[in-house]
């Protein structure tokens, strides 16, 4: 479970920074804020990604292990999950937040089965009906994460409560993050592109005349290339990775239930959690 209070010795919030509610928050509001946050965590949150993807290569290579990654996985993803909502609350994450989850396996493989059985039958339906019901559960690992008391059925329950009246917005605001990242990925990899075909052709004539030299130094800038070419996907893939869930934990604290009796103690107006409105 995560204390959902601010913590008041790690207030890194924006500075003039506008107050993000249910009410008001806008797309432009939220990416700032996680950019805000990404700026203030990147070695961490890069160094977590990094370390999912080795681990998750590392298991292909073992074929029966290969059969069940997903299984054996997806509580790292989860533990991303924690990290992000550990930052949009200020506190300072930890690496050993991507293997927490694996302390209540049952529960949150549980979830994931059930939110994958109910979309899919939604989905049935045509594809609207299959979105509609993968933004109203989305917000069932912040619960489960948030309330270890909670059943995946009141998660889900609650995940369906929190998100009425915003499932449109919550669509929006993912395919405007997702048109940006494929904006960026066009800007950089074109003219990455565009080398490594003339590269191609280039090493392909100075071999077919016989300069073998100058075809080796040509053979070695494509390599070059298609190195840049996947580092830079790789990048871009995070960054989306990373964004999409800041903007999604800064969603969950604008949208939550908050207790109506906060304790006396909590600073008030010290991160996105004390501002966000019910």
């Amino acid at each position: 479970m995560i204390d959902s209070r601010p913590n008041d010795l790690e207030d890194k919030t924006m500075e003039n920074e506008e107050v993000l509610t249910a009410e008001r928050m806008s797309f432009g509001m939220l990416f700032g804020y996680a950019w805000s946050l990404l700026k203030a965590h990147t070695g961490i949150l890069i160094g977590a990604i990094v370390l999912t993807a080795v681990i998750n290569l590392g298991v292909q290579f073992f074929p029966i292990a290969c059969l069940f990654s997903w299984f054996l996985l997806f509580p790292m993803k989860v533990g991303l999950v924690l990290m992000y909502l550990s930052i949009v609350r200020q506190k300072q994450p930890d690496i050993q937040m991507l293997f927490q989850p694996y302390s209540d396996y049952g529960r949150l493989l549980w979830g994931a089965i059930r939110q994958l059985i109910f979309v899919f039958l939604w989905s049935l339906l045509l594809i609207i009906p299959g979105i509609i019901a993968t933004i109203r559960y989305s917000m069932t690992y912040y619960l489960l994460l948030d309330h270890p008391e909670y059943t995946v059925k009141q998660a889900m329950t609650e995940s369906c409560e929190i998100t009425y009246g915003y499932k449109w917005r919550l669509f929006g605001y993912g395919l405007l993050l997702w048109l940006i990242c494929q904006l960026l990925l066009l800007i950089i990899l074109i003219p990455i592109i565009l080398l490594l075909v003339g590269g191609i052709g280039i090493t392909g004539y100075l071999a077919h005349t016989g300069i073998w030299g100058a075809g080796a130094a040509g053979l070695t800038f494509i390599v070059v290339l298609v190195m840049l070419f996947i580092l830079c996907i790789f990048i871009l893939a995070s960054f989306q990775e990373m964004m999409g869930g800041l903007i999604g934990a800064g969603i969950y604290e604008c949208i939550r239930k908050k207790p109506e009796n906060p304790p006396a103690e909590i600073p008030e107006q010290l991160s996105i959690d004390a501002d966000c409105a019910q």
